[in-house]
Order: structure tokens, then C-alpha cells, then sequence
């Protein structure tokens, strides 16, 4: 799974407020259940650097609108 993917699926998280849980087997990651680590690590960074700079740091990629 690329970084792009990734970051995409943990602003779907952020924005659906989904737990740990919630997104490991949620359609998002359905047969991808082993990059649930790689992928809250950038739900993390984004709860702890804010949405604004979140969104200017990853704004390259495809984000989820919150």
C-alpha cells in the first residue's frame, strides 16, 4: 500500500471518528488489515498536529474533505 493510500484512509478515519477497531475491519482495509499500523500512525500524527497542518503537510495527496 502506498503512502498516498494511507494518509487517504486515516483522513476517512479522522473525519468518520473511527476507533482503532472500527477501520482495522472496516471496507477501507478489508484484505489490507495488515497496514492498520502504518495507517494510524498518520491518524496519530494528525490528532496530535491538528487538521490545518495536517492537510498542508499531506495536501499533495488525495485527502478525504472533514
Amino acid at each position: 500500500m502506498e503512502e498516498s493510500e494511507k494518509v487517504w484512509i486515516a483522513t476517512v478515519a479522522i473525519a468518520k471518528s473511527l476507533t482503532y477497531e472500527q477501520l482495522k475491519y472496516s471496507d477501507y482495509l478489508n484484505g489490507k488489515e495488515s497496514f492498520i499500523d502504518d495507517v494510524w500512525e498518520f491518524v496519530k500524527e494528525c490528532k496530535e498536529i491538528g487538521t490545518d497542518d495536517f492537510f498542508e503537510k499531506y495536501g499533495h495527496y488525495k485527502l478525504y474533505a472533514m
